[in-house]
């Protein structure tokens, strides 16, 4: 008989000795349990031999002289021994991943040999560390002769449909969330606790079920004060289920966007580089009404995101002129960001969850958040007058912050402007000298001098598109961006 196999290899490499959860198999729909259960050994999943073939309605016989197994099922006859890599398949040589084992009375197989051996359809599920084992026949469980170095024969208890399922999160993975309540480095004191909820729209498109909160604490904060802006640092012990159940956990903040994170096989994950602690992200108020950063502070440069989406900034041509004062950090309420599993977590949820997340990540490889999404509903007006764009260049969002079509707005304050194809580089003479930029920089040049901007000038189906902060260098106004009204608005002084 040819052997079918079809086998997922979504493989962790821990010992058999890992705090992971246990691996749970499932026989044609019902939940088998074992008096050794599967575990990894090896870096391979090793399951016992005798209960699941007597599942699948094999017959096994033990010969304690040889230590040779010899299972039979209606036209198949399997042999191996242990110790040895080699197996016989109705009389075909069959190579085992790594050789039969006995652990604790129990003769262990590699996953891989109860499709080689008997034609099961054999499938791993990472997230819900499930083995899942369908039989291409009727199952008539026979009974067994001798069973291994002299136990009692250990029979599968075949329980009712199994209603729950244990989730494996691995260590970096990346957990979008809401904050429930403002926070501020004015008013916050170091040991504050709050709550974020886990971002969910449907069941199985997040890593907990609908409901579920994540506590955090006020980790450290500072005030602003002269030359020091306001900062809070945060970090997230405990996750709350819907139902109430508190899973011990150890998370810390970051953004989400596509230098702190990635999609990975469909999970939400940190960069290599944002992996650890060494240099935690924290939220850092920027001064001149100009909004958060959530990023990194060192004793060189400040690395972040800006965070406009939590309610709006302002960019001052007029303010930037005088030195900024200190602002301190004020997050509001619903304002969304990303809580970074520092260690791996495990919980037990329905089994409806289970298939519902196990479906969502094998259908998405790509981002859960969408990048670049044009959104027609944002509003630009200058002096109180709208500003109309085609229906192909609407302002949009990348992460957060708006980029507007350059052209429309330029012609509106009538200020002139050159750009350069060749060099893909904007001019504009202001009342202040030169201001160039070029597309994809993170900073423009005003005479000169270094203009940092919130994200690059991007070109699309050859417009240029730009930041508000360059907007309100260009036009020498004011340009508030309202995320509430979704309104982008210029006002001269």
């Amino acid at each position: 008989m040819k052997a079918r196999m079809n086998v997922l290899l979504v493989v962790l490499s821990v010992a058999a000795t890992s705090g992971m959860a246990s691996i749970q198999v499932e026989v044609n729909g019902r939940p088998m349990f074992f008096d050794v259960p599967p575990m990894r050994i090896g870096g391979r999943t090793m399951v016992p031999l005798r209960g699941i073939f007597e599942s699948l309605g094999a017959q096994v016989q033990w010969d304690a002289s040889s230590r040779t197994i010899t299972a039979t099922k209606d036209a198949t006859n399997v042999q191996l021994g242990i110790g040895d890599r080699r197996a016989a398949v109705n009389g075909q040589t069959v190579l085992l991943d790594v050789p039969a084992s006995i652990l604790r009375g129990s003769t262990m197989v590699p996953l891989r040999f109860v499709s080689e051996a008997l034609g099961a359809d054999v499938k791993w599920f990472e997230a819900t560390q499930l083995v899942s084992i369908t039989s291409a026949g009727p199952i008539a469980v026979a009974s067994a002769a001798q069973p291994p170095v002299g136990r009692p024969a250990l029979r599968p208890v075949v329980a009712r449909q199994a209603t729950t399922a244990v989730m494996v999160i691995p260590e970096g993975t990346v957990i979008p969330v809401s904050l429930d309540m403002a926070l501020s480095s004015a008013t916050s004191r170091q040991g504050d606790r709050f709550d974020v909820s886990v971002s969910s729209a449907r069941v199985g498109d997040a890593e907990f079920p609908l409901g579920t909160k994540i506590e955090g604490i006020v980790a450290e904060t500072q005030q602003a004060s002269s030359g020091q802006p306001g900062m809070l640092d945060l970090s997230f012990r405990d996750v709350i289920l819907a139902s109430g159940e508190r899973l011990h956990a150890q998370g810390s903040l970051i953004a989400l966007d596509d230098k702190n994170t990635q999609m990975t096989n469909g999970r939400l994950e940190a960069t290599p580089v944002n992996r650890s602690n060494s240099n935690p992200t924290k939220l850092i108020a920027i001064g001149a009404g100009a909004g958060l950063i959530l990023g990194k502070l060192t004793d060189h440069t400040l690395e972040g995101t800006l965070l406009g989406a939590l309610g709006g900034y302002l960019y001052s041509e007029s303010q930037r002129k005088k030195a900024p004062a200190p602002t301190d950090v004020a997050v509001a309420q619903g304002a969304a960001f990303g809580v970074r599993l520092d260690r791996a977590l495990s919980y037990t949820t329905s089994r409806a969850f289970a298939v519902a997340r196990e479906g969502y990540v094998g259908a998405h490889s790509q981002a859960l958040l969408p990048v670049n999404l044009p959104l027609r509903d944002i509003s630009v007006g200058m002096n109180g007058q709208g500003i109309r764009f085609a229906e192909s260049q609407q302002p949009f969002e990348n992460q957060g912050l708006v980029l507007v079509l350059l052209q429309p707005v330029m012609t509106e304050a009538q200020v002139n402007y050159s750009y350069d194809d060749a060099r893909q580089t904007i001019r504009v003479d202001t009342d202040r000298g030169a201001l160039y930029l070029k597309i994809g920089s993170a900073y423009a040049l005003l005479e000169g001098s270094r203009e940092n901007l919130e994200t690059p000038a991007q070109l699309r189906g050859g417009a240029v598109f730009v930041p508000l902060h360059f907007l309100a260098l260009a036009t020498g106004t004011d340009v508030l961006w309202n995320a509430q009204s979704r309104a982008v608005t210029l006002t001269t002084r």
